[in-house]
């Protein structure tokens, strides 16, 4: 019989790796019914958004972009002072989908945007973008009851503006990416939800260090499940 070599195996384990991680991924825009849009082309945000530690002079709005001010802070571990994070829709159900557009030319050093859901400031998850070694990268972190672990790190994603994708199913949260204009997404990974209900869905930037620059948001949406019809619904005999 044949050996395989070690050197051959680490390699296909190496590459089995990569394509679970950066496999592009079908979302299925027929399952989702629109629930809340924004592109921000009002001259002001409607009674939809709740800010959490806003700012005075915090964001500004219109001609289709949301810009949010960087404020220094982290929610991770003990600190709790990550400031202007801006929820724009309740979470309960469980299954939704939320993505937002984003500039990350607007994320300096140490800075960092994307989606949260979030339950308090000891129990959420977050998809942000990050720089990290001079390169934007997707991060995904998850803090429950106080202890932070960051669960995934994309290291390569795409240039100009960028949609972050969180859909929710039961306990778990799938996250993908795609550039802007762009059909395909490409699945970051997964975390299990923290928290418990009231959770909300929201937009997160804070700033390890440096503030005061202002990310570029163009868009939101939140999205609901359709619901089944007759004929999808299985049905198990039973019994009597």
């Amino acid at each position: 019989m044949k050996k395989t070599s070690k050197t051959f195996i680490a390699a296909a384990a190496v590459a089995l790796t990569l394509s679970v991680s950066l496999r592009a991924a079908e979302v299925n825009p027929a399952r989702w019914l629109v629930d809340f849009e924004d592109k921000f082309e009002a001259a002001e945000l409607n009674e939809n958004y709740k800010w959490i530690r806003g700012v005075e002079d915090g964001f500004k709005v219109g001609d289709g972009a949301l810009q949010i001010k960087v404020q220094k802070g982290t929610l991770e571990g003990d600190t709790n002072s990550a400031g202007n994070i801006l929820f724009f829709s309740p979470a309960d159900g469980f299954q939704a989908a939320y993505t937002t557009l984003l500039d990350p030319s607007g994320i300096a050093a140490g800075q960092e945007a994307g989606l949260v859901l979030y339950g308090d400031d000891d129990n959420y998850v977050k998809a942000v973008v990050t720089e990290r070694d001079g390169k934007d990268v997707i991060v995904i972190v998850r803090e429950f009851r106080g202890t932070a672990k960051e669960e995934v790190v994309m290291n390569e994603i795409p240039e100009g503006p960028i949609e972050v994708r969180m859909e929710r199913d039961i306990f778990r949260l799938h996250f993908f990416v795609r550039a802007e204009g762009v059909k395909e997404w490409t699945e970051v990974g997964q975390a299990r939800v923290a928290g418990k209900p009231p959770l909300w869905a929201g937009l997160y930037s804070a700033a390890a260090e440096g503030d005061g620059n202002f990310v570029t948001i163009k868009k939101i949406v939140a999205l609901k499940p359709k619901p089944l019809d007759p004929s999808e619904i299985e049905v198990s005999p039973v019994s009597l």
